[in-house]
């Protein structure tokens, strides 16, 4: 089936030049498509965000660990952070 514009409030099909430059169109974005859903890092970010692995968990952990003498909350960081790395590789 061909495509079609609008154009004047009238259905008409694309010439080739457009089909042409609709078809690299959607290559395109299949190609960013890709690339976008093989993108690891943006993965494990939001799996990281969604445990709880965030900045502040980390930095409040660390400072547990250091002035509290109290690592439980690192440690649990730490497992969480290998379970993701190991779901989600590089």
């Amino acid at each position: 089936m061909a495509r079609t514009k609008l154009l004047n409030g009238e259905v008409v099909a694309l010439t080739a030049e457009e089909e042409s430059a609709r078809d690299a169109e959607e290559a395109q974005a299949a190609i960013e498509k890709a690339a976008y859903d093989a993108d690891y890092s943006r993965k494990r970010r939001e799996a990281y965000n969604a445990a709880g692995c965030t900045i502040e968990a980390l930095a409040i952990a660390t400072f547990e660990s250091v002035f509290a003498d109290d690592s439980a909350a690192a440690v649990k960081l730490q497992i969480e952070r290998e379970k993701i790395k190991a779901a989600i590789p590089k």
